[in-house]
């Protein structure tokens, strides 16, 4: 599924912030400057109206911030590796790490909830985060999103998601 959505221009390794409030800003100014939403604080109220609804930290170090919004264009995934990590919402969870954001029209619900779902499985794999977290260009974040990728298509064959 990656291999249809990942836009190399949408991994971002280590960028100059320490929050949620600034990933959240960042990033709808990164998308939108990518053709992929046309209306930035239309996708932000999206983005924190879902945050508010139930906190999108999976698990320590890892997020899924997301949205269904009429701001977006198309599906889209980036993914932010920050070494230091942020400060996103609960101290238990400690710094989010490995951030997965997503967009999707108001239309994609399913394509949106199986990139989730995948998503969610591969986050869940500690040798996919140590190997993301090891990462230090794009090329190497994509090449082991296609590993990793073809190991859950592989395992999950015969379980059917949505």
């Amino acid at each position: 599924m990656w291999k249809n959505i990942i836009d190399k221009n949408l991994i971002i390794i280590n960028p100059e912030i320490s929050n949620k409030k600034e990933l959240f800003e960042a990033m709808a100014t990164h998308v939108y400057n990518h053709d992929y939403i046309i209306n930035q604080k239309q996708f932000l109220k999206a983005l924190n109206t879902r945050e508010e609804m139930a906190n999108t930290e999976l698990i320590p170090g890892i997020a899924l911030p997301h949205a269904r919004s009429n701001s977006v264009e198309k599906l889209f995934m980036s993914i932010i590796i920050i070494a230091n990590g942020i400060d996103y919402k609960h101290e238990e969870m400690g710094p989010a790490k490995i951030i997965f954001f997503f967009g999707c029209t108001e239309n994609q619900n399913k394509e949106y909830l199986q990139l989730l779902a995948q998503s969610n499985r591969l986050l869940k794999k500690k040798k996919f985060r140590e190997a993301l977290l090891d990462c230090k260009t794009q090329d190497e974040v994509i090449s082991i999103l296609n590993k990793f990728d073809d190991e859950v298509v592989t395992s999950h064959e015969k379980e059917r998601y949505l």
